[in-house]
């Protein structure tokens, strides 16, 4: 069911997470979902050049990248 998205095992876990509570840390994502912080950041890379989410800098600390759905993704939670 993911292929014809884009999406591959695992990644329709994380866009779970991130439709739930948008604006989420890679770091809370990556405890969240049991996973090393390195595999998060993998897979967001792969989601965001896919056009399923987007990464933006905290406001308060630019250290920290925050995790957002795109509109394209929307259109899938519904599937």
């Amino acid at each position: 069911m993911l292929a014809p998205h884009g999406l591959h095992p695992g990644q329709d876990l994380l866009l779970l997470a991130v439709w739930e509570k948008p604006g989420q840390s890679q770091r809370s994502l990556a405890d969240r979902l049991a996973v090393e912080p390195p595999t998060i950041t993998r897979m967001v890379q792969r989601l965001e050049r896919g056009g399923m989410v987007e990464r933006r800098a905290d406001p308060h600390d630019a250290r920290v990248q925050r995790v957002f759905p795109t509109t394209r993704s929307r259109l899938l939670e519904s599937t």
